[in-house]
């Protein structure tokens, strides 16, 4: 690699850190004058490595959402207890609201057809898979009921994490974030009411 195209890959990597940075904000709150600024590289440059801001936007969620789904596949691959995966996973859910704001998220998937495609592909061939080998686990070690349907299982799990990734919006909480999950997963795999003995 020559100097001139390391030079440039740095930079873009620099450019791309800091508009990752500022997913977490909405879409119009983001300026290419800001990521420049700090960034190290003027407008210009920016300009002609991504052609717009969206554009670097995009380029920038694809690599929050690769992390992530690194992130996602560790949880699931890894050793912990079919119980601790779920909880690691609701928390990584919740993780995912402060990496990017969701309306910057759907409006740039909004106004691009490719890029898109290029997000529910990673969802169709990535995350589900790997959502559906966790519940595979949970099913070989029977601790999962034959009656619950994959996709029942699936849609409250994802209600479970939708309300986990809100909870910052209520100003005092009942108790620490871990403990919640844990209450939560507590009643998932128990119930709320005591089972009868004998």
């Amino acid at each position: 690699m020559d100097g001139f195209t390391k030079r440039t890959q740095q930079k873009m990597e620099r450019i791309e850190n800091v508009a990752a940075a500022m997913l977490p904000l909405p879409l119009a709150d983001i300026k290419i004058a800001d990521i420049a600024k700090q960034a190290g590289v003027s407008q210009v440059t920016i300009y002609n490595y991504y052609g717009s801001k969206e554009k670097l936007l995009q380029v920038a969620t694809e690599r929050v959402v690769d992390h992530q789904l690194q992130q996602f596949k560790e949880v699931i691959t890894g050793s912990l207890s079919f119980e601790e995966k779920l909880k690691q996973i609701i928390l990584l859910k919740k993780q995912s609201a402060h990496v990017i704001d969701l309306h910057t998220f759907n409006e740039l998937m909004q106004m691009d057809d490719i890029f898109r495609e290029k997000m529910l592909k990673k969802q169709q061939e990535q995350s589900m898979p790997l959502l559906f080998q966790l519940i595979a686990e949970g099913r070989d070690k029977q601790l999962i009921r034959p009656s619950v349907r994959d996709e029942t299982l699936l849609f409250y799990l994802n209600m479970i994490s939708q309300v986990f990734t809100q909870l910052d919006t209520i100003q005092k909480m009942p108790s620490p974030i871990e403990t919640l999950v844990e209450d939560f997963l507590n009643m998932f795999f128990y119930g709320i009411l005591r089972q009868s003995e004998g």
